[in-house]
């Protein structure tokens, strides 16, 4: 579990590769008999060891999100609506709501690859 101190249950259950039905009991199980915890970061949960020391717990306000996704975007030109809402851990609407902004305020582009829309940054 050190390795994954902090991760939410998609990227756990991803990376585990563990069913929905597995992994859930085996977080409650071992929440419940106090050898992880779990702290609520937006819509997703993270999970710690009981022994680490966990983040204070701060909301981001719209402009950090915005700044986040276009220095990301700039870092990882192509990055789609689904690697935006891992990388930032927010929910499809945060991600979708910022992005059109963003997009509308000519500060990124966005284009569709089939089902797939992609993000890239301006050229200078």
């Amino acid at each position: 579990m050190t390795e994954y101190q902090g991760e939410h249950y998609t990227a756990l259950k991803r990376a585990l590769r563990l069913s929905n039905s597995v992994i859930v009991y085996h977080l409650l199980v071992l929440e419940r008999e106090g050898f992880i915890k779990s702290l609520r970061d937006g819509t997703m949960k993270r999970f710690y060891l009981v022994s680490v020391k966990t983040p204070e717990v701060r909301k981001r306000t719209p402009e950090e999100i915005d700044a986040e996704i276009l220095a990301v975007v700039e870092q990882r030109p192509g990055m789609t609506h689904k690697d935006l809402m891992e990388h930032l851990v927010v929910s499809n609407d945060v991600v979708k709501y910022h992005t059109r902004k963003l997009v509308r305020a000519r500060r990124m582009l966005s284009s569709k690859d089939g089902k797939t829309r992609r993000y890239f940054p301006l050229e200078k």
